[in-house]
C-alpha cells in the first residue's frame, strides 16, 4: 500500500473496506458458499487507520483570572462564615458566664443556711494589734471571700489570714492568698483572664489580686459599715 497516499484516497480505500465488510457478512455471499480473506481487508484498513489524522486531546489548566475570581468567592464564604462563629463562640460564653452566676447564688444561698444570715457584702473593721503594723487600720473582707468554701475553693480559704484581711496580700502569685484565680468569679467574655491581676499596674507590682466580673449589691451606700443603708441582700458588716 503506498504510504503518501492522499486524503482522499485514504477515505475511498476505507468506504471500500466497509462495502467488503457488508457484502462477506451478508447473506447472498453466505447462499452462494463463497468465501474471502479476511486478513487482507484488516491488514488494509489497519494500514488505512495508521495514515488517518487523528485528532489530539489537549486539556488546559485555569487561567490567572479563574484563580483570582475562586480565591474571591472563597474569600466572600469565609467573610460570611465568620460572624456566625463569633455568634456560636459567644453565646457559648454566655452559657458559661450564666452558670458561674449560678454557682455564686447557690454558693450564697449553702453560706445561708450553713450561718442562718447571707454572707457579708463587705466588713469594715479597725485592727490596731496586726503582727504587721503596715496591716493595721479598717479593713474586711468582701462576699466572695465568705463563699469561697461552698463553691470548691476551700483551699485558697483555707490559706487566707480570716482575722488581718490585709495579711492576705501577697507579692508573687505563687503565694496564692488574695491572688487566687477562681474561675466561677470570672466571666469568659471579660478583659481579666486567668492571670492575677498586678497592683500597680505600671511598673514593677507589689501586689496581685484574683479578679471578679460580678458585684454584690449591698445597697445605696454600701462601703462603710457606719454609714451603709443596709437595703440591699449584701450588707455592709
Amino acid at each position: 500500500m503506498n504510504l503518501n497516499a492522499s486524503k482522499g484516497q485514504i477515505a475511498s480505500e476505507s468506504l471500500w473496506y466497509q462495502i467488503c465488510r457488508y457484502l462477506l457478512d451478508s447473506k447472498w455471499l453466505q447462499s452462494v458458499g463463497r468465501s474471502f480473506d479476511l486478513s487482507i481487508i484488516d491488514n488494509f484498513n489497519f494500514e488505512a487507520s495508521m495514515l488517518s489524522p487523528k485528532k489530539v486531546s489537549r486539556r488546559e489548566g485555569f487561567t490567572l483570572v479563574e484563580l483570582l475570581v475562586v480565591i474571591a468567592i472563597i474569600g466572600i464564604l469565609i467573610g460570611m462564615l465568620l460572624p456566625a462563629v463569633q455568634q456560636v463562640r459567644e453565646a457559648a460564653r454566655r452559657t458559661q458566664c450564666a452558670n458561674s452566676l449560678r454557682q455564686v447564688a447557690l454558693a450564697s444561698l449553702n453560706y445561708e443556711s450553713a450561718h442562718m444570715e447571707f454572707p457579708p457584702g463587705y466588713e469594715q473593721e479597725f485592727i490596731s494589734d496586726a503582727p504587721d503594723s503596715s496591716n493595721n487600720g479598717f479593713q474586711g473582707h468582701s462576699v466572695f471571700y465568705h463563699i469561697l468554701p461552698f463553691i470548691e475553693a476551700n483551699n485558697v480559704f483555707k490559706t487566707m489570714d480570716p482575722r488581718v484581711p490585709k495579711a492576705n496580700r501577697v507579692a508573687t502569685t505563687a503565694e496564692f492568698r488574695a491572688s487566687s484565680v477562681i474561675p466561677s468569679f470570672i466571666c469568659p467574655s471579660d478583659t481579666l483572664g486567668s492571670e492575677s491581676i498586678p497592683f500597680p499596674s505600671t511598673g514593677t507590682p507589689t501586689e496581685f489580686y484574683g479578679g471578679t466580673s460580678y458585684r454584690a449589691n449591698g445597697g445605696e451606700r454600701p462601703i462603710f459599715a457606719t454609714q451603709a443603708t443596709n437595703d440591699g441582700m449584701f450588707m455592709a458588716t
